[in-house]
């Protein structure tokens, strides 16, 4: 059996810099295209790994560092953020790595997945360093790393990383900003669109 055919992933941090920002939660979906249904959001979640992960450890052994900035920001961002900030369930971040080395296992990623990543310049390069630091090797094949906003500002024309009028859905969709498995359902719909306008 082939495995998925779309691997899409986001971090949520404390700093915008992706050499030393520690990482407060991982979410990742993966999918096979015929199956993207914006009407069945819990369909999209369905087998979607997520994380909370805690940060003392990531500043105090491993160097990296919170901006005070990105905590005011997150301050301002509502219930969810409060929500997720404060959360009791995360995990150290070796074992963010483990477990979500042990996801792609399961979930049958292979060479030929292709991971989609918006602005893989941050995400990506936050995922390299921690998990080398955590003595984990990517759980992905890094060759098949695509940026979402390059494929969507290249179908439309646009230069803003976002399908025209996605944006003006999300209400509808009940998608929650900053829930990183909801950032990815957001990024899968959108390629969706293009993958559709780029057969037509």
């Amino acid at each position: 059996m082939e495995g998925p055919e779309s691997l899409l992933l986001d971090y949520e941090t404390l700093s915008n810099k992706p050499l030393s920002a520690p990482v407060i939660s991982l979410g990742a979906i993966i999918g096979r295209w015929e199956d993207v249904n914006p009407d069945d959001i819990k369909g999209l979640e369905k087998n979607a790994f997520y994380c909370t992960i805690k940060a003392k450890r990531q500043v105090e052994q491993y160097g990296l560092k919170v901006s005070a900035d990105t905590v005011r920001w997150w301050s301002e961002q509502g219930e969810f953020a409060k929500a997720m900030l404060e959360s009791t369930d995360k995990v150290e971040v070796e074992d963010h790595c483990r477990l979500f080395t042990e996801w792609c296992i399961a979930n049958g990623i292979t060479q030929k997945t292709v991971t989609y990543i918006r602005a893989p310049h941050f995400d990506y390069t936050i995922m390299d360093n921690i998990f080398e630091k955590c003595g984990f090797p990517i759980p992905f094949n890094t060759w098949k790393i695509r940026d979402v906003r390059s494929i969507i500002d290249a179908t439309f024309g646009t230069d803003n990383g976002y399908v025209p009028g996605f944006r003006e859905t999300l209400v509808d969709l009940n998608l929650i900003e900053h829930f990183a498995i909801h950032d990815c359902i957001k990024d899968l719909l959108q390629l969706k669109i293009c993958r559709d306008v780029m057969e037509d």
